[in-house]
């Protein structure tokens, strides 16, 4: 089964949607829960996707909502889930974490 790294900082970001009672709380649970069943998501990637950091998928969560995860194991399906919050504010952490290059060091055979 795929793994899914969860650090506190994300936890942070998914509290955020959930305080304010807002539906892309539940869309971003379902992207968790596909990601370690099905070792994908089923939102749609952004219109420009990303290169700040490798290895990086960047998906819509509604129009004005982002996904940031990161893939830290290929062969496995494994990926870090890094950050949840407005475009503009996916902008921000994406700029200040532009060298920011893997979420864990793990080997998940």
């Amino acid at each position: 089964m795929p793994v899914i790294v969860v650090p506190k900082g994300f936890l942070a970001c998914l509290d955020k949607f959930e305080r304010c009672g807002r539906a892309e709380a539940r869309k971003i649970k379902e992207a968790m829960a596909d990601s370690q069943l099905h070792g994908k998501i089923s939102l749609p990637f952004s219109d420009h996707g990303e290169s700040r950091i490798p290895n990086v998928e960047k998906y819509k969560v509604s129009d004005g909502d982002r996904l940031v995860v990161q893939v830290i194991d290929a062969l496995h399906k494994a990926r870090a889930f890094l950050f949840a919050g407005t475009h503009d504010d996916t902008e921000k952490w994406l700029d200040s974490h532009n060298s920011h290059v893997r979420a864990v060091s793990r080997n998940f055979t």
